[in-house]
């Protein structure tokens, strides 16, 4: 399998130079030489982009935050720039990695095999299938229903899948609960009969005129139990998983989200006329 490379960088001289050793390792090869033509070449889907940060117009940073969440691939960024806030920049901009120039062109190449191998090893997630033709794609990044693919960016795709996982296992885990909790009902309830079933079957019922008023309450809360547990705690498991979800997810872009519209707000400005449109959008 051929892996596909982007180079972008405005200097010729460094991607022509890069174009020849990478060829011959037996990579594909597509470059750009300024921000808004590497925005086009993410249409073909590389498999990793090397991204230059100091060039004219667009800079690799805001080329990286325009791209970022619609293509996956690991974006090495290619900089001059050694300062700590330079560098937490990009990575947080949605970078995976960084190069000082200049650069030894084997120390490139191990850290493009092994975003390369990390990728790969992400692909052989499994394909996982649930009721009514729900597919999810972990590989791909992809979700159908019935055959129709449904868009999400790549940040939209973590928030489902997360809501997945965290669904899954509150499924599993009130299950096991449901399991104990009526278990142990039963036992309780089949303590209580027996003191008014003494040479009759205990799969039987006892009259309840018969029991105390304490006993018919235990048997009747562990009818109660037997019946509704699943519910119960199904119900009660799922909350707490959205709470959860909610306080480990959503909290943070939520509060940023407000900070942002009470900024606009707080300076009477015109959002449709100041924000420029993304060229993938």
């Amino acid at each position: 399998m051929k892996y596909k490379i982007l180079f972008v960088d405005d200097d010729k001289a460094l991607i022509k130079m890069l174009n020849q050793y990478f060829l011959i390792k037996g990579y594909e090869i597509r470059a750009a030489l300024s921000g808004l033509e590497a925005i086009e070449k993410v249409k073909e889907k590389p498999d990793i982009i090397l991204l230059d940060i100091n060039m004219p117009g667009m800079d690799g940073v805001e080329v990286c935050k325009k791209i970022r969440d619609k293509i996956s691939s690991p974006i090495i960024f290619l900089t001059a720039k050694v300062e700590e806030p330079d560098r937490i920049n990009g990575l947080l901009s949605g970078g995976d990695d960084y190069i000082v120039k200049p650069f030894s062109l084997k120390e490139l190449e191990a850290r493009v095999v092994a975003h390369l191998k990390r990728e790969e090893r992400h692909r052989n997630e499994a394909v996982y299938r649930f009721y009514k033709g729900l597919i999810i794609d972990y590989s791909e990044k992809k979700v159908q229903i019935e055959n129709q693919i449904v868009p999400f960016t790549k940040k939209g795709f973590s928030i489902r899948k997360t809501i997945v996982l965290y669904i899954f296992i509150t499924l599993i885990v009130s299950y096991i609960l449901s399991y104990f909790v009526i278990h142990q009902a039963r036992w309780e309830q089949q303590g209580v009969w027996q003191k008014y079933m003494e040479g009759v079957s205990i799969k039987e019922r006892p009259n309840q005129l018969e029991m105390s008023d304490k006993d018919r309450w235990i048997s009747e809360l562990c009818d109660f139990l037997q019946t509704y547990s699943i519910l119960l705690i199904t119900s009660v498991g799922v909350v707490f998983a959205v709470c959860l979800f909610y306080k480990n997810k959503l909290q943070d872009p939520l509060k940023e989200l407000s900070k942002a519209l009470e900024e606009i707000g707080n300076n009477n400005l015109d959002f449709k006329r100041n924000c420029v449109k993304s060229p993938l959008l």
